[in-house]
């Protein structure tokens, strides 16, 4: 685990090393800088596209399984009067980790039957700097794709994480968008990209609708296999999210080993929200008490951090690929970190927000 910290001058070489990672991408910061031969699907979301609607020459992502459909809250119907002030941040808890009693273990599965689909990342397609602090580590490209989130449910605010996923919307987890104990949506929910310490570099974006997996918002005992969600954000100040701080891409029905960095905001004891931690991982394996099997990574994040990106190829730049969020943990073992497979699923919730 290593605290990703703008101000602590112990992580020069976490600073160093995005450094590097930024130098080895074309076109930092300027759209003209992106060859014009690239799909302007995957690198523009805002670009026109043929087959609108669609990932371009990928699959749809359809299937006939009721529990990989896109669920949608609709326009969400946010607490009237209520407003995100610094004090009301402050007051927020992490959400519970959704944590299982015991743990199985079992076997690496088989990749899923689905078409592979990797979608590139995307750089921001304008140069502001962000209002009155020096670019620090969190304003670097990409951990400035992922930030914390806020919401309401049952009169209580919480805190997740997520990050930029694709044009206005986000990646984050299915328990950060839906309770699926009281059949819920959450409310008044919004995202902080590159949260430090109560700063906001990059402004709060509030949330027009949210979605899920029918398999999440369902419940039931194989929930947590499904345990993904996206939110839709308005734009600020005349950007979309994407335009601001770019998006990360994404990997889905993929191999499943893999070397993934998993970022986040953990809150609950002994961390405190201010600040963004990652974990470097291998696969360890998955938990066959789900179908499709679960992940499992190396990671001792805690509440706060559900939601978070696991990013492929991180250290070594280029790819950046979500395969997976931060999604829960063992009592006995909480060292693991365990997050949904990216399968069709996956496909289906991009393809339902990319053009929102």
């Amino acid at each position: 685990m290593f605290q990703i910290d703008g101000h602590n001058h112990k992580v020069q070489r976490v600073r160093a090393l995005i450094v590097a990672l930024v130098l080895m991408l074309p076109g930092i910061g300027v759209l003209a800088a992106i060859p014009s031969s690239m799909p302007a699907v995957a690198y523009s979301p805002m670009g026109a596209d043929a087959q609108k609607g669609q990932v371009s020459n990928a699959p749809s992502g359809s299937t006939d399984i009721a529990e990989e459909q896109a669920i949608s809250s609709g326009r969400l119907m946010d607490e009237p009067g209520f407003v995100w002030t610094p004090e009301e941040m402050a007051k927020a808890k992490p959400i519970e980790m959704h944590a299982q009693l015991s743990e199985a273990g079992g076997a690496p599965q088989p990749r899923s039957n689905g078409p592979e689909l990797s979608i590139p990342s995307m750089m921001p397609t304008d140069a502001i700097t962000p209002d009155n602090i020096q670019p620090e580590a969190y304003t670097t490209w990409p951990l400035m794709a992922v930030g914390k989130v806020f919401f309401r449910d049952g009169g209580l605010s919480y805190v997740c994480s997520g990050s930029s996923a694709v044009n206005r919307a986000i990646w984050t987890a299915g328990h950060c968008v839906y309770n699926n104990t009281a059949h819920r949506w959450h409310t008044n929910f919004a995202f902080v990209p590159a949260y430090d310490t109560g700063s906001q570099p990059y402004g709060l974006w509030t949330s027009s609708d949210l979605w899920s997996l029918n398999g999440w918002t369902a419940g039931g005992a194989n929930a947590s296999a499904y345990d993904i969600g996206m939110a839709v954000m308005n734009n600020l100040n005349g950007y979309t999210l994407s335009q601001r701080v770019g998006h990360l891409g994404m990997l889905a029905n993929g191999s499943r080993t893999q070397l993934v960095v998993a970022l986040g905001y953990p809150q609950a004891a002994p961390y405190n929200g201010n600040s963004m931690f990652g974990c470097y991982s291998q696969y360890r394996g998955t938990d066959p008490a789900f179908n499709p099997a679960t992940n499992w990574i190396d990671c001792d994040l805690t509440g706060g951090s559900s939601g978070g990106p696991w990013v492929i190829d991180f250290r070594s730049g280029g790819l950046l690929y979500v395969n997976s969020v931060n999604s829960y943990r063992y009592t006995n073992n909480p060292r693991r970190m365990y997050g949904p497979y990216f399968g069709t699923g996956a496909i289906n919730l991009y393809n339902a927000v990319r053009y929102r």
